[in-house]
């Protein structure tokens, strides 16, 4: 009996060690993690297509793979369900220039 003690307890003290350096790892991983620099992900937006859903006059709003955004006419107004090119950000805002038929593909 006193060998199955020693055993067992062996092994849950193992499993403890095993347990609490897991958690190190995955403090160390949070904190290296935490310390990178934000990205943002809007310099990938520049030459995306999307649509118009209002009209740009020269403000208004287009949906880019799904999302809406906040947008600006580049030149001319663009009307609603036209098919647009992100030229630039600003801030959260969108630069847009309205994309005739033969320019789609």
């Amino acid at each position: 009996m006193l060998i199955l003690s020693l055993v067992t307890n062996d092994y849950f003290n193992a499993l403890w060690v095993l347990g609490i350096l897991l958690i190190a790892v995955v403090v160390i991983i949070a904190i290296r993690l935490s310390k990178r620099p934000v990205v943002k992900g809007l310099d990938s937006l520049e030459g995306m297509k999307g649509e118009a859903i209002t009209g740009l006059d020269p403000h208004g709003q287009v949906r880019i793979m799904g999302e809406i955004w906040k947008a600006q006419t580049a030149g001319s107004s663009i009307e609603k369900g036209s098919i647009i090119r992100v030229l630039a950000e600003k801030g959260l805002t969108l630069e847009v220039e309205k994309i005739d038929k033969e320019q789609e593909d």
